[in-house]
């Protein structure tokens, strides 16, 4: 029975090393898809909304490339959130 439980804590041990593993890859796959999307909206929209009149120094999605390349996908995310919620015609 000891012997069992010990097989099982093992496998299981693997299972989570092995889904950690690929879920590291995942959300890498996915950061690399969410930055060539914010790529390929600048590309395809800046043309059409002519100029650019952003009251900040350093555009919303040049901000948000910026962001993604920083370790942490939830701090970036947080950062791009309060951006875009600042960046509105009804803030000073």
């Amino acid at each position: 029975m000891k012997r069992r439980l010990i097989s099982l804590l093992l496998l299981i041990k693997q299972a989570l090393r092995f889904l950690l593993k690929n879920l590291k890859n995942l959300l890498r796959l996915l950061l690399r898809g969410i930055i060539h999307l914010v790529s390929l909206t600048i590309f395809t929209f800046r043309p059409l909304l002519g100029p650019a009149s952003c009251k900040f120094s350093i555009g919303c999605t040049q901000y948000a490339l910026l962001q993604l390349e920083q370790p942490s996908f939830l701090i970036a995310l947080k950062n791009i959130t309060l951006r875009l919620v600042r960046c509105n015609p009804f803030t000073k």
